[in-house]
């Protein structure tokens, strides 16, 4: 195949430049400069593209998702409940169901609920659901995927042993006045709870994940880094949401048309994590490495931070574990060469990671291949970035997360502290490999597109606030392309292979409908995909637009 455009951005610098990509197999051949330049061999019997001026980018890469989650959200298999109050997120599932036809014995699943943007900001309780509900097991995940909340049907069906209670204790909430539980279960209960709820069979996991891959082909999506849901490990079976065989069942039917680089949780040892590396290796599937999780997150003051929350003066936030155990699964993967990633949201969370990873630099040295990531990364002290340059960590950020509640989230940090969130373009000026991702389902239906209109803009859809949320932090487009492909093809540790435009590595690449080059920002939102090109294959086409060369 040859594609001719007057604007192929190629990412290995920011330019774009007119030309001739040739694919040949699985493979880009070359990039010609002029039809001429083309050997007569590869035109012979060529399918031809002639985009004119529409802009031909590197694949678009998912740094951060959670694909199985995703996957039944977009199978509505959980339903998408939201709201602004508790009532309004019940009601709007409420409207989504026929209350008649509800199996009593099957888990009616909701999610997108999110308390900090509620007036009275109160979290919920099971009262609520049991109004509506009262004789089937419902659970309501909040948008975050950090708190869980059920109705007493749900509770009662997960089941949760004295022992695990007593010992979680700060993870359930209780009513004050009579001590019983109500319904709303956090971070690694909730995590367990939800493995708990969402069980199936690996044929109708593959159906779901098939069907939503076909979506994200449409998005240009060519390659998502799957990324372990945080679990509780006192379960007896890891269930982290992450399931290999799945993959490897789509690919034995020719159906996984979107690369995959798996990231399961890192237990105390490697072992499982290493089984796997040597069982699913191919190229288009792979587990790279491992994740873990430092701290929760700013909207519950759960995230690690090195002062107190201004509506909270008694708490700095926690660890999820201590922060010796973070550095020893530091210390584990780079002695065994293996990318980890750390959720860390907080600013003290980020301050020791950061400072883990260098203490692993010096005694182990850097990675042979790939790259540790940091995750998410909201709240980073300033001091902290030159550190981060110097470890060579990937800061892996998603840009809608900094426009989910950026009115409010100053009552949480303070005016001086929300300075320092989400600082998108002065991690790139100082250097700091900058990977974009969704985290889907924590937010639904957003493409890459709208990734890079956030970052270029940060502003939401309908153009708030004003001029963007701290606009110094606006990316230029280049830039934002560039976080979405080839510094998000470091985040999967295959940057040797995807991510840019050269000769030899993987015909991953997609068609814009427009020239994004002469595109102004605020019109990226009209853009779409045309088509979509993974392993050398069309496996997206708006319109068919081929010519063959003849002998």
């Amino acid at each position: 195949m040859i594609f001719k455009s007057k604007s192929i951005f190629t990412g290995i610098d920011k330019r774009y430049q007119e030309g001739f990509l040739v694919v040949e197999g699985e493979k880009i051949k070359e990039i010609y400069q002029s039809f001429g330049e083309i050997p007569s061999r590869d035109l012979l019997g060529a399918e031809f593209y002639d985009v004119g001026e529409k802009t031909i980018l590197p694949g678009f890469i998912d740094s951060h998702i959670h694909v199985n989650l995703s996957a039944l959200v977009y199978a509505g298999k959980i339903k998408l409940a939201t709201g602004g109050s508790e009532e309004e997120c019940v009601r709007s599932l409420v409207n989504q169901v026929d209350l008649k036809k509800l199996d009593e014995e099957a888990w009616l699943v909701g999610k997108d609920w999110y308390s900090p943007t509620w007036k009275n900001k109160v979290l919920p309780t099971k009262k609520s659901l049991d109004a509506y509900f009262p004789d089937i097991p419902v659970a309501m995940i909040s948008a975050d995927l950090h708190t869980l909340w059920v109705n007493s049907k749900g509770f009662e069906q997960l089941a949760f042993d004295p022992e695990y209670l007593s010992s979680h204790k700060e993870a359930f909430e209780k009513e004050i006045d009579t001590n019983e539980y109500t319904g709303v279960i956090k971070e690694g209960a909730a995590m367990a709870g939800i493995s708990k709820i969402l069980t199936e069979s690996m044929v109708s996991k593959s159906e779901h994940i098939h069907l939503f891959f076909e979506q994200l082909l449409k998005m240009g999506i060519t390659s998502v880094c799957d990324l372990a849901v945080l679990p509780d490990e006192t379960q007896e079976e890891m269930d982290d949401q992450i399931y290999p065989e799945v993959y490897q069942y789509l690919e034995e039917q020719n159906k996984l048309k979107i690369r995959v680089h798996l990231f399961p949780i890192m237990q105390d040892d490697l072992d499982r994590i290493e089984h796997w590396q040597k069982k699913y290796r191919t190229e288009k599937l792979r587990v790279v490495g491992g994740k873990y999780f430092f701290d929760g997150v700013i909207s519950t003051h759960t995230a690690f931070m090195k002062e107190v929350y201004e509506n909270d003066p008694r708490t700095l936030g926690t660890s999820i574990v201590p922060p010796e155990k973070i550095k020893n699964k530091i210390m584990l993967a780079a002695s065994r060469n293996l990318p980890l990633r750390i959720h860390a949201i907080g600013d003290r969370a980020i301050e020791l990671a950061i400072d883990y990873f260098l203490e692993a630099n010096e005694k182990y040295g850097g990675l042979n291949e790939g790259f540790h990531c940091l995750e998410h990364l909201e709240i980073i002290d300033p001091v902290d970035i030159k550190k981060l340059k110097k470890s060579g960590v990937v800061a892996s950020v998603q840009p809608s997360h900094c426009l989910m509640d950026y009115p409010t989230v100053f009552k949480d940090v303070g005016r001086e502290r929300e300075t320092r969130m989400w600082p998108f373009q002065t991690l790139v000026d100082q250097g700091v490999p900058l990977a974009f991702g969704t985290d889907a389902p924590v937010v639904t239906n957003v493409s890459p597109l709208e990734n890079i209109y956030y970052a270029v803009t940060r502003q939401t859809v309908s153009e708030e606030p004003f001029e963007g949320w701290f606009p110094a932090e606006c990316m230029d487009v280049e830039e934002a392309i560039l976080a979405q492909t080839r510094e998000a093809s470091k985040a999967c540790s295959f940057s040797d292979k995807i991510g840019t435009l050269e000769r030899g590595k993987f015909a991953d690449f997609i068609v814009l409908s427009h020239n994004i080059e002469q595109t102004s920002s605020k019109k990226i939102l009209q853009m779409h995909v045309e088509m979509t090109i993974s392993n050398g294959e069309i496996n997206y086409q708006e319109t068919k637009n081929a010519t063959v060369v003849a002998e």
